[in-house]
C-alpha cells in the first residue's frame, strides 16, 4: 500500500511542453494573427523606464484598491482602508541562471532512497503549536522513523468572527463644497469595520502519516531539482465538517426605513395633498400633454416663501449652493411676490393676511406621483415622493414654518458606557460624542415635515439614522480531519529540456494589502512579483490554468497535486518561465501597438488553447477616487487579454487587464475583469457576461532611496523560495498566486 501511494505521488511530475510566451507563428489552419512588432511605422514615444517604473530606483507605491463589490457599489468603498502597496527591493535580485546545470546537480533518485536530514521536529510542533503532551510528540516521531502512522486527539480553541459591518456616523451635506448643485449630495460617512470574536472549543481525532520521496531521475524525462534543500507537503484529508456557533451583540446604527436622502419631492405645487395632472389642450388629441401644448400653470392657492437653501459662502445670496426643491422644477424659486389689494391676478392668503401672486413652478404637472406606504387607500403627505438613487434630498425640518431648520449635518443617538449599571447615563460617564457638542444626546437627529398628516397631527421623523441593538449568530465550518499526510521531497527548479535563453537578473517586488474577511475576520495578504526588462518587459512567473469549477475542493482529483491547486487555478510547479507583460519593441510603449498569438497547451490535466491580444493606445484616464484626470499625450492605455479554453469540454474563461501607465508616475490606474461561457452560479449572471473583478487606483507614489546600495553590490537570489529568510522582505515565503500585472485573481472553491 505504502509503494502505491509513493508511486501515486511520484507520477504528479510531468514535463512542462512550453517555455517563454513570445509571439508565435500561426499554424497553417490558425487564423492570421496581428502582429505591429515589426511595423517601423508607429512612434517610439514612450520609454518603458518613464511608463513602467525604473527598478533601480527604490519606490513604494500607494494604491486604492477596489473590489468586486466596492466597483459595483461605490458605497461600500472606504479610502482610509482599502489600499494596496507595490514596493520594490533595488539591491536584490532574482538571479536565473541561462545555464543552470552549471550550478546545479542532476539527482536520479529512486523509491528506495530515503534521506536522514530532514528537519521534521520543527514541523511537527508547527503542526501541533498547542499541544503540552510529551507522548504525543513522542508518538509522533516514531511514526516518522517508522513509516507508520500515529493517531492523535487534537483539543483546540477556534476563533469564530462575527459578520463584519460598517456603522453610519453621520450625513455631511456637499462635505467638498461643491459650486455645481448637481454635484451636491449627502455624504454617508461610517465607521472602519466592526466585528467581535468568540474562541470555541474543537475537538478533533486525527491520524497522522508521513512519508520521504522524491522525483523520478531519468534521461528521458529528469527535473532540475536542489539537493540540499527540503519542502514538505501537507495534505488534509477529511470528509465532513463540524458546524461551530457564536452568538454576537452589537449597537448598529443605519438609515431608517423611509430613507429620507434618497426621497424626491412629488408634490410639486406644494400644498400637502396629491393634486391631478393640470389641464391642457390637447392640439393633436393624443390624450397626452406634449411639448409646445398650452397648459395651466396652477399654484396651490397660498403664499409660498423662498424655498430653504444653504448659504455656502455666508452672502446670503447665491442660494444655488444647495435647496430644497419644493415645486419640482430644479430651480431655487424666491418667495412669492406680495402686492396691494386689487392687483391684476393677486390672490388673497387668509392665513398671513395678504394679497399676493401665486405662481406655479413653470412646467406642465401631471399627476402626483404617490409611494404608498399604508394600505389604507388614503394618501397621506409623507407618501408624496418617489425613490431616487443619489442622496440628493436636502433634509429641512418644519417645526417653525417660518424658520425651517436646514440639516446639514445628521447624528444618530449616541452610545455610553454604563458604568454603575443602572440603564441609564449618568453625568460623568463615558459616551461617544458624534457630534462634538461635547453633551450626550440619547436621541438622534429627527426632523418635522412642513405639512401634518390626514388628522392634522405633524408629521415627525425621527431618528433619521437609527440606533438599534444587533444579534447575530454565526456559524463557522472546521473541518474535521481524518488524517494528516506529509510528504517531503527536493524542490524542483526546472526542466532539462527548459528554453536555455531563458533567465537573467529579474527584479522583485511586493504587493500587500489588508482586509477584514467575512468568516476568518483580519487578514493580511501579499503577493510576490518578478520583473525583467530587456527589449519588452517580462514577469516570471509558475503557469496556471483554470480549473473545472465542479471539481473545486476535490484534491484528489486525478493529476493534481493538492499543493499545486489555489483558489480555483492550479499551477504547473515544474516550469518557472517568462510572459511578456508588456511588448516594448527598442524598449518603447507605441501608440497602435497590436499583437496577438495563439497556441495549445498540453498538460497534464487537460489540453488548453491560449489565446492572447495585447493593444496599446493613447487615451485620457480620469480617475474614480479623486476625479484626477490625466490627458492622452502622456497616458498610454494597455489592454491585455488572456482567452482559455478547456479542449474537449469547451469551457472558455477569458482575462482582460486594462492598464492606464502615466509619463514619471507608471500605473495609475488598473481594471482586471473576467468572463465565462458557462459560468458558474457563484459568479452572479444568468448567461454570459464580463464581471468587474478588481481595480487598482493611484494614491500616492513614493520613491525611497535610504537604503542605499550595498556594499558587495546587489544580492543574488536564485529562487524564490529563499525569500522567506530574509528579514527585507518579512519572513513572508514565496507563495503560488495567480496574479494580472500586480492584482491577484482567485475563484471560490468547495462551491
Amino acid at each position: 500500500m505504502k509503494q502505491v501511494l509513493l508511486l501515486s505521488l511520484v507520477m504528479l511530475v510531468v514535463i512542462g511542453l512550453v517555455g517563454c510566451e513570445d509571439p508565435v507563428d500561426s499554424a497553417d489552419d490558425t487564423p492570421s494573427l496581428v502582429n505591429t512588432l515589426d511595423d517601423n511605422s508607429l512612434s517610439n514615444d514612450g520609454h518603458y523606464d518613464s511608463y513602467f517604473y525604473d527598478f533601480s530606483q527604490e519606490f513604494n507605491v500607494k494604491f486604492y484598491r477596489y473590489d468586486k463589490n466596492s466597483l459595483k457599489y461605490s458605497g461600500l468603498f472606504n479610502p482610509d482602508e482599502d489600499t494596496l502597496n507595490f514596493q520594490n527591493f533595488k539591491n536584490y535580485l532574482l538571479t536565473i541562471e541561462p545555464e543552470d546545470t552549471q550550478n546545479r546537480v542532476w539527482v536520479p533518485v529512486s523509491l528506495a532512497d530515503t534521506a536522514l536530514n530532514i528537519p521534521i521536529t520543527n514541523h511537527l510542533y508547527e503542526l501541533y503549536p498547542s499541544s503540552t503532551d510529551p507522548e504525543l510528540l513522542d508518538s509522533l516521531f516514531d511514526a516518522y522513523e517508522t513509516q507508520g502512522y500515529a493517531e492523535t486527539v487534537i483539543y483546540d480553541t477556534v476563533s469564530v468572527y462575527s459578520q463584519p459591518f460598517k456603522n453610519i456616523e453621520s450625513l455631511i451635506w456637499n462635505e467638498y463644497n461643491e459650486i455645481n448643485v448637481q454635484f451636491q449630495n449627502y455624504s454617508i460617512k461610517n465607521t472602519g469595520y466592526i466585528l467581535d470574536t468568540m474562541f470555541v472549543p474543537h475537538t478533533d481525532e486525527v491520524i497522522n502519516r508521513f512519508y520521504r520521496t522524491d522525483v523520478v531521475g531519468e534521461d528521458a524525462n529528469s527535473v532540475l531539482v536542489d539537493p540540499t534543500e527540503w519542502i514538505d507537503r501537507v495534505n488534509e484529508h477529511s470528509e465532513n465538517d463540524d458546524i461551530l456557533d457564536a452568538s454576537f451583540e452589537f449597537s448598529r446604527t443605519s438609515l431608517s426605513s423611509d430613507s429620507l436622502i434618497y426621497r424626491i419631492n412629488t408634490d410639486c405645487n406644494d400644498n400637502g395633498l396629491r393634486d391631478d395632472a393640470e389641464p391642457f389642450t390637447d392640439t393633436n388629441d393624443n390624450e397626452k400633454w406634449d411639448s409646445g401644448e398650452p397648459f395651466t400653470d396652477l399654484g396651490n392657492g397660498i403664499w409660498d416663501d423662498a424655498e430653504p437653501y444653504v448659504d455656502l459662502d455666508e452672502s446670503g445670496e447665491n442660494p444655488l449652493h444647495g435647496f430644497q426643491d419644493r415645486n419640482c422644477n430644479e430651480t431655487w424659486d424666491d418667495a412669492e411676490e406680495i402686492v396691494d389689494e386689487g392687483t391684476e391676478g393677486s390672490t388673497y392668503d387668509e392665513n398671513q393676511g395678504f394679497w399676493f401672486i401665486d405662481r406655479g413652478n413653470g412646467l406642465w404637472d401631471d399627476a402626483e406621483v404617490i409611494t404608498e406606504i399604508t394600505a389604507d387607500g388614503e394618501t397621506s403627505y409623507d407618501e408624496l415622493f418617489k425613490f431616487g438613487k443619489i442622496s440628493k434630498n436636502l433634509l429641512v425640518s418644519w417645526e417653525d414654518p417660518d424658520n425651517p431648520r436646514i440639516l446639514e449635518e445628521v447624528y444618530p443617538a449616541e452610545q455610553y458606557t454604563d458604568e454603575d449599571n443602572d440603564g441609564s447615563y449618568d453625568p460623568g460617564e463615558e459616551f461617544e460624542d458624534l457630534n462634538g457638542n461635547g453633551d450626550y444626546d440619547a436621541n438622534g437627529d429627527s426632523l418635522v415635515a412642513k405639512w401634518p398628516d390626514l388628522n392634522g397631527n405633524p408629521i415627525v421623523f425621527r431618528d433619521v439614522i437609527q440606533r438599534y441593538p444587533f444579534e447575530v449568530t454565526t456559524h463557522k465550518l472546521v473541518t474535521n480531519l481524518d488524517s494528516v499526510v506529509m510528504v517531503w521531497s527536493h524542490p524542483v527548479v526546472g526542466n532539462a529540456d527548459e528554453n536555455s535563453e531563458q533567465g537573467g537578473d529579474y527584479y522583485i517586488t511586493k504587493t500587500k494589502w489588508e482586509y477584514i474577511d467575512a468568516t476568518e475576520g483580519f487578514k493580511r495578504e501579499y503577493d510576490y512579483h518578478f520583473f525583467k526588462k530587456n527589449e519588452h518587459i517580462y514577469k516570471r512567473v509558475f503557469p496556471s490554468y483554470f480549473f473545472p469549477y465542479g471539481y473545486h475542493g476535490y484534491p484528489s482529483y486525478p493529476n493534481v497535486d493538492n499543493g499545486d491547486l489555489e483558489s480555483g487555478f492550479w499551477f504547473d510547479s515544474t516550469r518557472f518561465i517568462d510572459q511578456v507583460l508588456y511588448y516594448t519593441p527598442g524598449s518603447y510603449f507605441r501608440d497602435g501597438e497590436r499583437v496577438e498569438t495563439a497556441e495549445d497547451i498540453i498538460t497534464r490535466i487537460a489540453d488548453y488553447y491560449i489565446g492572447k491580444s495585447y493593444a496599446v493606445d493613447r487615451e485620457d484616464v480620469t480617475l474614480e477616487s479623486n476625479g484626477r484626470t490625466y490627458p492622452a499625450d502622456s497616458t498610454f492605455k494597455v489592454t491585455r487579454e488572456v482567452s482559455m479554453t478547456m479542449l474537449g469540454t469547451g469551457i472558455e474563461y477569458i482575462e482582460r487587464n486594462e492598464t492606464w501607465l502615466v509619463e514619471g508616475l507608471g500605473m495609475v490606474k488598473d481594471l482586471v475583469s473576467f468572463y465565462w461561457t458557462d459560468p458558474p452560479e457563484w459568479v452572479g449572471l444568468t448567461g454570459e457576461g464580463w464581471v468587474d473583478y478588481s481595480m487598482l487606483e493611484l494614491a500616492e507614489y513614493r520613491e525611497d532611496n535610504s537604503s542605499g546600495k550595498l556594499l558587495f553590490g546587489n544580492r543574488r537570489i536564485s529562487h524564490p523560495n529563499q525569500l522567506n529568510n530574509l528579514d527585507k522582505f518579512e519572513d513572508d515565503p514565496f507563495r503560488m498566486k495567480r496574479t494580472v500585472g500586480l492584482q491577484r485573481i482567485e475563484f471560490p472553491v468547495n462551491d
